[in-house]
């Protein structure tokens, strides 16, 4: 819908106004349609709408993807099977990550192949590559490998005041009311630009 207006987002998305140009800018990374992607990493206290945070990146993103936030895949064939199936990968409630995860996180994000054989009774293998947006979320500083934050942008969810906290059902209806427009062509947000 054109005429939208990414200040819009602004009442959706719990964070500071320096961190909400980062978020603005990892959804435009998103969109532009070859890599090397940003992976996200929104970080904050229980109950700052961090997992919130990524469902309307994916919602913006890729909204034909049916679960919006998954686990962390148990390992890289997985993995790929989840970016095959995917334009952007969101995985909620990140308090470890494997060495392996983070390296396989960094080659999805600049475009890399995943190896592994077909069946366990033969040598064929199995190749995918991939690449695609990644979003992760969690309490505790997750990321500690440098290969993966020289690729990360940190988005810090703010504390949410009681009195300001929505309920799921009006947060998602006044969402969908500004959904279709609010990266429309005709785009405009003084607070980025």
């Amino acid at each position: 819908v054109a005429g939208g207006d990414l200040q819009a987002l602004r009442k959706f998305v719990n964070l500071s106004d320096s961190d909400f140009k980062l978020f603005i800018g990892s959804l435009l990374d998103a969109l532009k349609g070859l890599g090397p992607y940003l992976v996200n990493i929104a970080t904050g206290e229980q109950g700052s709408a961090k997992s919130t945070l990524c469902r309307i990146a994916v919602r913006l993103i890729d909204p034909a993807h049916q679960a919006e936030l998954a686990t962390v895949p148990k390992d890289t064939q997985a993995l790929a099977t989840d970016a095959a199936n995917s334009h952007l990968l969101a995985y909620d409630n990140v308090s470890r990550l494997p060495h392996a995860m983070s390296d396989a996180f960094c080659r999805l994000a600049t475009g890399g192949g995943f190896k592994s054989r077909k069946l366990y009774t033969d040598g064929e293998q199995f190749v995918s590559s991939a690449l695609c947006p990644l979003w992760l979320n969690g309490i505790e500083d997750f990321a500690t490998q440098p290969n993966l934050l020289i690729r990360s942008v940190p988005l810090w969810a703010l504390q949410i005041d009681e009195r300001n906290r929505l309920d799921e059902r009006s947060l998602w209806s006044d969402f969908e009311a500004i959904q279709s427009g609010v990266l429309s062509r005709q785009t405009s947000c003084r607070c980025c630009w």
